[in-house]
């Protein structure tokens, strides 16, 4: 686990969660907005899985699920205990919004915000209805070692998805997504149970015909507005 730079500021300080496959350079663009509204923003890197073909590429956001949600609860509580801070905003892109909920309900009441970006709350399906058979036999290792086994666990069936009922009152959750997004699509982000605390806005209905495509919601200034007016928003 490594942070970037983190500054003091007046109000909660903001930690960044990014996707598979991916670094925390991912979601730099989002943590100099934040920076330049005068949060205090920390980066985290987490989930190396070098046993599988991406693990050479020096990404992140590849190991299984539970062990990424306490690798960034580590760095969360540390990060909490060394700033003094009463409360902590939460922010995961992709992936990173599982770990963000994770944290959450592990401790409530030291949590804020917590704002997840196009994550699959349902559960991915790359092969519809048929996309269970991805947790097994060979099939199973195979996408492990190819893919890194966080992919197979966001697959819908994995038994490893957070159950949204669970969630403990006192954050805010809100999960930000957009109809354009092809690579966690909307069929993948709302489940079917809606008696849960996570409120879901779509881009499109705050901003019809905007374009934001999976990699855009850490970049685009208009989601940028909506996550701002979320975190100005008392807990």
């Amino acid at each position: 686990m490594s942070a970037g730079e983190s500054t003091q500021g007046p109000r909660p300080p903001v930690v960044l969660v990014h996707g598979t496959n991916d670094t925390s350079a991912s979601v730099a663009d989002l943590a100099g907005a934040l920076r330049r509204d005068g949060r205090a923003v920390t980066l985290l890197d987490y989930g190396r899985h070098r046993r599988g073909l991406r693990g050479g590429t020096g990404a992140g956001g590849l190991g299984p699920l539970p062990a990424s949600t306490r690798e960034v609860l580590e760095a969360v509580r540390g990060l909490v205990a060394d700033l003094d801070a009463p409360y902590v905003d939460l922010i995961g892109h992709s992936q990173g919004g599982l770990h963000v909920l994770g944290c959450a309900a592990a401790m409530p009441e030291r949590v804020a915000h917590a704002v997840l970006l196009g994550t699959p709350l349902a559960g991915l399906q790359p092969l519809g209805p048929s996309s269970r058979v991805a947790h097994v036999g060979g099939l199973r290792h195979a996408l492990d070692w190819a893919l890194g086994p966080s992919v197979r666990d966001m697959i819908a069936g994995s038994g490893r998805l957070p159950d949204l009922a669970d969630l403990p009152p006192g954050p805010r959750y809100l999960l930000l997504a957009s109809t354009d997004d092809r690579l966690v699509p909307p069929g993948a982000v709302v489940p079917a149970r809606l008696d849960h605390a996570v409120r879901v806005v779509w881009v499109q209905d705050v901003h019809p015909g905007r374009r934001v495509s999976h990699t855009d919601l850490v970049a685009d200034p208009l989601v940028y507005n909506l996550i701002r007016a979320e975190l100005d928003t008392p807990r």
